[in-house]
């Protein structure tokens, strides 16, 4: 199972299912939203919700659906998902430090994802975010790479060392979620030492239950990219026993 299969409630993917889940939900028995035949009695949820007789259906639905985001027929999400309570928590909270607890098994804090003014500190190594509106405060070589792929300077973050000695970019979403590229670091004065520069990839859930995956480019001595560090107080399974996860409803 890969690591997406197993986040289930992933935003991107979260907003996919609204759209493909059948209103109310179909039974065993009712017709296929995609070919007319009947649905099996042992189909499994995923198929039920969306109105589909099985995987191969179930396929041609998704494609369908890229179709129309491709065309631009149905909104990008970002523009939808805003709406939804954990979001809208996330996108109005204020700035916040995400260190370490000191020796334990899991001892990182995480969010959802960092923001403007945000600091996150591994390993004694403070990355500090700060969002772009000019290049004056920029390397000009993560200038040039900044200026390809946001020409108007609307949607980046710069990422940099605590001490200002490196510094890298990340692009940013409509809710201002940094995107799932991460930029070379670039040394802005002779370093004293070098810190490791890369994606940190964690598996968590929030405090609502919703699992999801922190993604954040960080400067640190070690990497960590591991989708299963989780302990017992972010186990997915024990959490979703004991809250009940917020209901993501979409405008009028």
């Amino acid at each position: 199972m890969t690591l997406r299969e197993r986040v289930p409630d992933e935003y991107y993917f979260r907003w996919m299912n609204e759209y493909l889940r059948e209103w109310p939900r179909p039974m065993p028995g009712s017709q296929c939203s995609m070919c007319g035949v009947s649905i099996p009695p042992m189909a499994i949820k995923r198929h039920l919700e969306r109105g589909v007789c099985g995987s191969g259906c179930n396929e041609k639905k998704v494609r369908k659906l890229k179709r129309k985001i491709e065309s631009e027929k149905i909104p990008h999400f970002s523009n939808l998902i805003h709406h939804w309570p954990d979001i809208a928590d996330e996108m109005q909270r204020g700035l916040r430090v995400f260190g370490e607890d000191g020796p334990s098994e899991f001892p990182y804090k995480l969010g959802r994802w960092v923001k403007d003014g945000d600091v996150v500190i591994r390993d004694g190594i403070e990355t500090i975010y700060s969002r772009v509106s000019s290049g004056k405060n920029l390397h000009p070589e993560v200038l040039r790479y900044v200026l390809m792929f946001d020409p108007d300077l609307q949607r980046t973050l710069s990422v940099t060392d605590g001490t200002g000695t490196y510094q890298s970019f990340v692009t940013i979403d409509g809710c201002g979620r940094p995107t799932n590229t991460t930029y070379p670091g670039f040394a802005i004065r002779k370093p004293k030492f070098t810190p490791l520069f890369y994606k940190e990839r964690i598996l968590h859930v929030d405090e609502f239950g919703i699992p999801l995956i922190w993604n954040t480019p960080v400067f640190a001595i070690e990497p960590r990219e591991k989708p299963d560090l989780m302990s017992e107080r972010t186990s997915t399974q024990k959490l979703r026993q004991q809250v009940e996860p917020r209901t993501h409803t979409w405008p009028e």
